[in-house]
């Protein structure tokens, strides 16, 4: 059911809230006690009715209820409830409501909150290196346990089943807002092992440009002819930037790059793809018996998700999660979308929802015999058993996955496949059964002429043989790395993860500071990189525990302005020192920037640390204020991931 008052739009089925078009983020009971309150606006509802009906059997005080009518007047006016003394509340605003949702003229444009650019990361298929909390939140790692590719909203099972029947997509519904125009930047290559010439791939793009053209104002455009394969997969973020033309300038928000790389086997046409917007990257694998069909398929996937910016954008992974949520309602049968949505579960922690999810998506792989997306989804099912430190069930998914992508014939997809038994040997301290599954995989690369999947492999190695200290093969890895990006010709950063992550696996940790400082050299003091910050949360860590916190304040001695991030670590450095009113106002400027900008991250780790430090000059009544608000804060955006990872210094708050 569809619910409709002012300007608004409420879903029930998926508890969704838009506003011309655009989707808002509310907290999963506050979307519950809407609906009750939308199901039937005339009563008026006792504080009992609303905890049996919002809250069911948990266990919560008056206060809950309080709290969640207090944050619906915020979004919606103090008029929207009133309060009856002594017998309850009751829905204030005109609703209308419908069973289908109301559709405007398609529209290529949709809203989002403004980027803070951050370029993306080579490892995109390495499943095995954790982020640290400043991380890209699209960051894909793992330290003995997955994190595959970030308070998701709970979706039921009834848009399941009512996506049986095949659907034609649905575009979302037209804006209020006029958003400047997408630039989409094209570029696909052939698989060499089939002996295709480049025309074949040129004559793709030409009819894919030529479909979306036809549907949409977008800028269409090629990146620059001497960009490579392995450049535009590694290293995206070299062409993601603001540019001039003739037309007028389109801001980096606003680009896309799409790089593909097409292969046939027998009657079966596949694409690898890879989109990468300002801040977050997409891959997927399409399929279909003839090109027609495949150049349909992905058009039919830009013009769903393309014009929706804040997956492009977004540094906050709830915005991001919602948005799949939503996308998903629309295009039931797009098993895409549902692979993305559990991607984005996983990185928010929300297991029990990325397993529900990742059990539908492998049913309807089955019924619509999707061969790669039945791998994907026991992929994902083996990813939250490794977070349940469940090695067996975990093997045994990876084991199913391995024989469907042989069966499927899919060369690149049986290479990725391999790189996942990673955690699996690294759990069970099995470095030959990893490093045997890693060299396969790397001459599966190597026999596609896939250059940007070698040198991830080749890092991969290189991890691995930091994490079990064998300094011959640390060595001899590190070096054929080095010589991969080199000849490649890819960007400083991918130079510098090399350099990151073998930092962090290293036991000498003079030899990790030598890493870390000859890494963050490679970055010039005002970029912005989640690679970056990385190095510094390390280095700050590192000398803080040596005591030396003059080496930690000198990393930010050339930084004519601070990020979010860096505003963190100058607070916690400056509170090793017992500079407390320094602390807090770095804290303070940290929390606000990270706040505006969309990094829940780093936002939810300023709110801890502002409630960790005691008063400087404040009043006590300052502190006590300051405090609660972030007590408040942390209640409403804090994520399962964040929780579990702060578990102790939370419990140390009683919070």
């Amino acid at each position: 059911m569809y619910y409709y008052f002012q300007d608004y739009q409420f879903d029930s089925n998926s508890l969704l809230l838009s506003q011309h078009g655009q989707l808002l983020v509310l907290r999963n009971n506050e979307a519950r006690l809407l609906h009750f309150f939308l199901s039937t606006p005339a009563q008026v509802y006792s504080k009992e009715q609303i905890l049996a009906a919002v809250w069911q059997d948990k266990v919560v005080s008056e206060q809950a209820v309080f709290q969640a009518i207090s944050n619906l007047r915020q979004q919606f006016g103090d008029s929207a409830i009133r309060t009856f003394p002594k017998k309850g509340y009751q829905w204030q605003i005109a609703t209308e409501s419908a069973e289908v949702a109301r559709t405007a003229e398609p529209t290529d444009r949709d809203t989002a909150p403004k980027p803070v650019a951050q370029p993306a990361a080579l490892l995109t298929d390495s499943p095995h290196i954790t982020p640290l909390p400043a991380a890209q939140p699209h960051r894909l790692a793992l330290y003995g346990i997955w994190l595959l590719i970030g308070l998701a909203a709970v979706v039921g099972l009834t848009s399941w089943w009512q996506s049986q029947t095949p659907q034609q997509v649905v575009r979302p519904a037209a804006t209020a807002i006029t958003e400047p125009a997408v630039q989409l930047m094209l570029q696909f290559f052939m698989a060499d092992e089939q002996g295709q010439t480049p025309l074949v791939a040129d004559s793709f793009s030409a009819n894919v440009r030529q479909a979306l053209l036809q549907k949409t104002d977008w800028r269409i455009t090629l990146p620059p002819v001497t960009a490579s394969e392995a450049q535009l997969w590694a290293s995206p973020q070299l062409f993601i930037r603001p540019d001039l033309t003739k037309a007028g300038p389109i801001p980096a928000a606003n680009k896309i790059l799409l790089t593909g790389r097409l292969s046939s086997s027998q009657d079966q046409h596949r694409l690898w793809l890879a989109l990468q917007g300002a801040q977050n990257r997409w891959q997927y694998l399409l399929q279909a018996d003839s090109i027609p069909a495949l150049q349909q398929q992905l058009v039919d996937l830009l013009l769903l998700i393309a014009p929706q910016q804040v997956l492009w954008t977004s540094q906050d992974q709830r915005l991001v999660n919602a948005q799949w949520q939503l996308l998903l309602h629309q295009a039931p049968q797009q098993l895409h979308l549902q692979k993305s949505r559990v991607q984005s579960e996983l990185s928010l922690g929300d297991v029990a929802a990325a397993q529900l999810h990742s059990e539908q998506l492998l049913l309807q792989a089955q019924q619509q015999h999707d061969l790669p997306q039945q791998v994907f989804a026991l992929q994902q099912q083996a990813d939250i058993a490794m977070r349940e430190m469940d090695v067996d069930r975990a093997q045994q998914l990876l084991d199913r996955a391995t024989v469907l992508a042989e069966q499927t014939g899919d060369v690149r997809l049986q290479a990725v496949q391999r790189i996942l038994y990673f955690s699996v040997w690294y759990a069970r301290h099995d470095f030959a059964r990893l490093e045997a599954d890693l060299l396969q995989a790397l001459q599966l690369a190597r026999a596609l002429d896939d250059q940007a999947l070698v040198a991830t492999l080749l890092m991969d190695l290189t991890i691995a043989s930091f994490k079990f200290a064998l300094p011959a093969k640390q060595n001899d890895y590190f070096i054929q790395t080095q010589n991969q990006l080199t000849a490649l010709q890819l960007a400083p950063e991918n130079f510098a993860e090399l350099e990151l992550f073998s930092g962090i696996n290293v036991k000498d940790k003079q030899q990790a500071e030598q890493l870390f400082l000859q890494a963050l050299q490679r970055f010039t003091p005002q970029q912005r990189s989640g690679t970056k910050s990385q190095l510094q949360q390390q280095l700050v860590t590192l000398y803080l525990r040596q005591q030396r916190p003059d080496a930690a304040r000198a990393l930010f001695q050339t930084a004519k302005e601070f990020s979010a991030h860096e505003q963190l670590l100058l607070a916690t450095i400056a509170q090793a020192e017992q500079q407390l009113d320094t602390a807090l106002q770095h804290a303070s400027t940290a929390f606000m920037t990270a706040s505006l900008a969309g990094e829940y991250l780093v936002a939810l780790d300023a709110s801890l640390l502002l409630l960790q430090l005691p008063a400087g000059n404040e009043t006590e009544l300052a502190e006590q204020a300051r405090k609660e608000t972030q007590r408040d804060y942390l209640r409403k955006n804090a994520t399962p991931a964040w929780l579990k990872q702060h578990q102790q210094a939370l419990s140390a708050l009683q919070l």
